[in-house]
């Protein structure tokens, strides 16, 4: 099983607010990976501006791509291809994760709150255009959760 610190955030914190269990563990480590992937994808133009690369190597080098060519700036055809096949890979493991999100206690789903957004900004990561590798300026507030408790409410994170 992954071992990963943002899977072991949520794993704590659902212990926290409830009893362990192997599906808040399952739950805990699909929600993870796409967090987890996500940060990866989000943090590229700044990383790859100061020349590190937390894409995998081997991920790029399937569709023919090279580090220089992200270290460039330059959004290539083989850089946007291991870019959305990344993001695919995030996608099934949010999907895998809200679909887990039933089988836990009602007062752990909070926990999982921050997968409410995870959609939307893959959705953006995956728009042509959104994904150059140039360093953006990133300002994120409450602004990017719509309304203050919005995703509370959503259907996955209703109680019972």
């Amino acid at each position: 099983m992954s071992r990963t610190p943002r899977r072991q955030l949520f794993a704590l914190a659902a212990r926290v607010a409830g009893p362990a269990s192997t599906e808040v563990e399952h739950l805990a480590r699909h929600a993870g990976l796409a967090q987890g992937f996500m940060g990866v994808i989000a943090a590229l133009p700044r990383d790859a501006s100061r020349r590190q690369l937390f894409l995998p190597l081997q991920l790029l080098e399937s569709h023919g791509g090279a580090a220089e060519e992200v270290f460039s700036g330059t959004q290539t055809p083989r850089t946007r291809a291991a870019l959305d096949q990344l993001i695919g890979e995030a996608r099934d493991h949010l999907d895998t994760a809200l679909s887990l999100l039933a089988d836990v206690a009602p007062r752990q789903r909070p926990v999982f709150l921050p997968l409410s957004l995870l959609r939307r900004d893959l959705d953006r990561m995956s728009r042509a255009g959104r994904r150059s590798v140039r360093a953006q300026r990133c300002d994120r507030g409450f602004r990017s959760c719509g309304r203050y408790g919005g995703p509370s409410r959503s259907r996955p994170f209703k109680a019972g």
